[in-house]
Parts: structure tokens; sequence; C-alpha cells
């Protein structure tokens, strides 16, 4: 702790020796400033015209791979190139973000096929997409892989259901209209048989969206497993989202399995039923879309005059459906003929 101060109190004291013989030079201090200031742009001027040699990896990106076979290989992403510049050319390949070279299947100039292996160009991709992107004065010294050879070998194909992964929510005062569409909720994938075996669904990556407050419609990627690729590569989503409001209905209640020469009053006779719905939708829904009911078999075993009634059936659009009252009182009475 006493080392600790003995430091601060040191820098203290430099640092107000420092502000003293400024204040008292203050013309000196001003002229070794802008001397030091100089000085350093004449070194930053020499090291920018001085010559260097720096690696850059630049992006490669796969297109048309034919699907029935297994590129039985790690594909290098990107190729490292030794490049000479002057410093103000060279450092700059560094942080610049490239556009990928497209390495084309199709095309037999930079990808040829020879009995069961594959051999891809990197010295054609290089002159073709790449070589363009740096400067005249740059100097290519080297760079690698120049080309790659694999093995293919034929696979398999299965068709799997997708399992859409989601994290969302909405707004207030909106909800889900719908239910969320996939297109397509399947997909084909292909893997070796030994692969396929030991896979019977399909997870795509992770959709978060928070507070939304119209339609989305998007695309997602999937999930796959390593060594596998599937058509499609990406599946489209749509999350139907709208403003909704509150509906009421007065129903009224039925009552099942009357024998005969009976009759069951309720009273009331007609609940009343509260429930969400989407603004679209709302003067689509009438009161002969519910039923509400009780069973004349569970009365006459209760003790109770009050039986709660049963929700039999509503719109799939209404949601929250909450019913008042609860219950009814009931009573039986015999039909004279």
């Amino acid at each position: 702790m006493a080392d600790k101060t003995d430091i601060r109190n040191k820098i203290a004291s430099l640092w107000e020796r420092f502000k003293a013989f400024f204040l008292k030079n203050r013309k000196n201090a001003l002229v070794f400033l802008l001397c030091l200031l100089i000085s350093f742009g004449c070194w930053m001027a020499i090291m920018q015209n001085k010559t260097y040699e720096v690696w850059v990896n630049y992006p490669l990106q796969y297109k048309n791979a034919p699907p029935d076979v297994e590129l039985y290989a790690d594909l290098t992403t990107n190729i490292s190139i030794r490049v000479r510049d002057k410093a103000k050319n060279v450092f700059p390949y560094q942080r610049r973000n490239f556009r990928p070279a497209v390495v084309d299947f199709n095309n037999n100039d930079l990808v040829t096929l020879n009995g069961n292996n594959y051999t891809i160009s990197f010295t054609n991709v290089f002159e073709e997409s790449i070589k363009h992107n740096f400067a005249q004065s740059s100097v290519i010294v080297d760079y690698f892989p120049k080309d790659l050879s694999f093995e293919v070998v034929p696979i398999d194909t299965k068709k799997l259901p997708v399992k859409v992964n989601l994290d969302i929510s909405c707004r207030k005062q909106f909800h889900l209209s719908d239910s969320i569409t996939v297109s397509p909720d399947s997909i084909t994938l292909y893997a070796r048989s030994s692969v396929l075996d030991t896979i019977n669904i399909i997870e795509t990556h992770i959709l978060r969206a928070n507070n939304l407050n119209d339609t989305l419609t998007t695309t997602l990627g999937l999930s796959l497993p390593p060594r596998t690729k599937s058509v499609p590569e990406r599946i489209e989503i749509t999350v139907p989202v709208e403003a909704f409001t509150e509906g009421v209905q007065s129903v009224p209640v039925t009552v099942k399995n009357v024998p005969q020469k009976l009759k069951v009053r309720t009273f009331p006779e007609q609940v009343t039923i509260k429930y969400l719905i989407g603004i679209s939708k709302y003067a689509d829904v009438e009161a002969s879309d519910f039923g509400v009911s009780i069973d004349y078999e569970k009365l006459i075993e209760s003790r109770s005059k009050n039986e709660f009634v049963d929700l039999d059936y509503y719109p799939s659009e209404a949601k929250n459906c909450k019913i008042t009252p609860p219950s009814v009182e009931w009573m039986i009475e015999v039909v004279e003929d």
C-alpha cells in the first residue's frame, strides 16, 4: 500500500514540475513541441514510402457444388497471398473487406473432374477473380494453395422435416394472427447412408425478433451436420402479426344428454364470452361460432345446484376465451304430455 502511495506521489511531483517548466519556458516548450511534431511527420512520410511484404487472406466462395457426391475434403475458405509494396499501399490490404472470389464447379477452367477426383485450379481463380483487386504497383510474391485435388464419394438422400427455432415477441396490443408458415416444411438432405440413419429432423438457425407489430417474412439457414448438404439451403418463414381487440358474445347454455320428458333450465340462460381477436377477423365472428354446455349426467351426480359450463367449440381465431359467469344454477323439470 505504501509503495503505491509513493508511486502516485512521484507521478504527481513530476507532473507539477512539468507544468512549472512549461509555464516558465512557454516559448521554448512550444518550439520543442513543434519540432517534435515535424520530426514525427517526417518519420511517418519515410515509413509510408518504405517497402514492406505482408500476407493477405483473400476469401473464397463455392458455387454449384454437385449435390449427389460428398466433397471429401475440407475446402479452404481463403487464399493466402504475399504482397510487396509501399506501406501506404500494402497495409490497407489487411483491413480491406474483399468480395469473395467465386469458385464455380460448372466452370471447367476452374474445376475439373477426372474419375472420382476433383481438381480446383486456384491459379486460374487468382488470375480471373483476385489479381485485379491489387494495385499495379503491388508485387505478388507468392500465394497458396495453387490447386487442390480431392476424392468424391457418392452419397444418398433423405427427406426430412424442418423444425423452426424461434425467439419472438409481439408489441403490446399485437399478437400472432394465424399459424406460422414454413416453406418448404421439409428438405432433402445429402449424406452418406450411415449419417442419414442417425438424423430424423433438421433444425433452422434461431430467429430472434422482438416487439413485432407487423407480419414478418424472412429466410433462415439450416443447422446441418458436418459433411452434409441440403436442397434447398434456406427456408422461408412467415410470422403473421396484427393488432388485436376484445370481442364479446352472449351465448346460450345448452344441456346435453337430457332424457325425454325432462327439461333442464339454467340460470342465467346465457353466458358472456370475452376473447381476443385480430382486427381483420373481428367482423367474421358471431355468437353461433361458440358453444357452451353442461351435462345432465354430471348434474344428477352432483350435490350442488351450480355447475361449471364447458366451452365445447370456438373459432380458431379467438384467443384467451373467458366465460362469465363460469358456472350456472340449474333446475330439472318434468315435461307433461
